[in-house]
């Protein structure tokens, strides 16, 4: 095993920026406030830029393979899968992002008819 690679123990996943995520949400999901959801849901806006910027880099990393005559990187096999390795990690990363995102609308959107609820029902009394 590499020194760069870390394992699931003691029934954890393997250690991936996406586990870190989704492991740290499921953990503290139930007891943020408002106010630290709404910032879990605003990663939305981190992850498109996280697109953006992946796919920028792939579209010149694209110009660069289309006008490269075997003089430059990705000449070879441990080059060009390092470099997809590295864009997969990043877009998983960005699914994760959009995943948490998501679940902490959702998470918003049932404290705010919670709110609703409570005002309500307190007119009516």
């Amino acid at each position: 095993m590499s020194s760069n690679t870390i394992t699931a123990i003691d029934n954890l996943p393997c250690m991936t920026l996406a586990n870190v995520m989704n492991m740290l949400w499921d953990k503290s999901k139930s007891s943020l406030s408002y106010e630290e959801t709404k910032w879990f849901s605003n990663a939305v806006y981190e992850a498109e830029r996280l697109f953006a910027n992946q796919m920028s880099t792939i579209e010149g990393l694209a110009c660069l393979v289309a006008d490269d005559h075997n003089t430059g990187s990705f000449q070879d096999k441990q080059s060009v899968s390092s470099l997809l390795f590295s864009i997969a990690q990043t877009m998983e990363a960005g699914k994760t992002l959009l995943d948490v995102s998501l679940a902490a609308q959702f998470q918003l959107d049932a404290m705010e008819c919670a709110r609703n609820r409570g005002k309500i029902g307190g007119n009516h009394e």
